[in-house]
């Protein structure tokens, strides 16, 4: 199944001007921040969408950079949020995903209609009492939340944000595989590997892994 645009047109058919789809990208890993971008699309920038858009799990690295950067001029506003390794520690990955989310949209420059958030939690809108007050909810206003399970491979604005999203944390990473070689970070991209595995054991964990992590 590839991305369309039929729940995006369905929104548009609605009323809305501009929909903002979003995904994570470095839930799984264990090391390295979880990133969550947001791709905001309006009627006309969806038509120009390219039409070989896909989850970014299917895609080589050299199509997903291509497509990035194509999506980075036509997209109408798109915005990266990150919580590091010390915060998913802290406060745990659902928290560290709020964080990061909100990060992400209070990040964009244009207000949107509506989100399109990939899959079944809205990690978005935590309880008010939640340990990340540092950027409330109320500072998101009111903007609807529909979920969308698979939506990195049934939307084009997930599809987008999921591009972006993973393109970013990759280049992110290989940085700091320079830095910390012997991790082989530049291919796992901070995934538990057997490699990865096996050079904790010799090394020991950096200050970028995920130390509450079963690792």
């Amino acid at each position: 199944m590839s991305p369309t645009c039929e729940l995006e047109m369905e929104l548009f058919n609605l009323g809305a001007s501009l929909i903002a789809g979003m995904d994570e990208v470095g839930r799984g890993a264990g090391a390295g921040p979880v990133v969550v971008g947001a791709a905001c699309l309006s009627l006309s920038s969806l038509t120009r969408i390219p039409c070989d858009l896909d989850d970014s799990k299917r895609l080589s690295p050299k199509k997903r950079t291509r497509l990035s950067e194509e999506l980075s001029s036509i997209l109408d506003d798109y915005a990266f949020g990150y919580a590091s390794s010390t915060e998913i520690d802290q406060f745990g990955l659902s928290v560290a995903l709020s964080l990061a989310g909100r990060r992400a949209l209070i990040s964009l420059e244009v207000p949107v209609d509506v989100v399109l958030l990939d899959g079944n939690f809205n990690y978005l809108k935590l309880a008010e009492g939640d340990p990340c007050p540092d950027i409330p909810i109320s500072e998101l206003g009111q903007v609807p939340v529909r979920l969308v399970i698979s939506g990195d491979s049934k939307c084009v604005s997930i599809a987008s944000a999921s591009v972006m999203s993973k393109v970013l944390r990759d280049n992110d990473m290989l940085e700091l595989a320079s830095v910390y070689p012997e991790y082989d970070w530049a291919n796992n991209k901070g995934y538990l590997t057997e490699a990865h595995r096996l050079a904790i054991a010799r090394f020991g964990l950096t200050p970028h892994h995920r130390k509450s992590w079963r690792i």
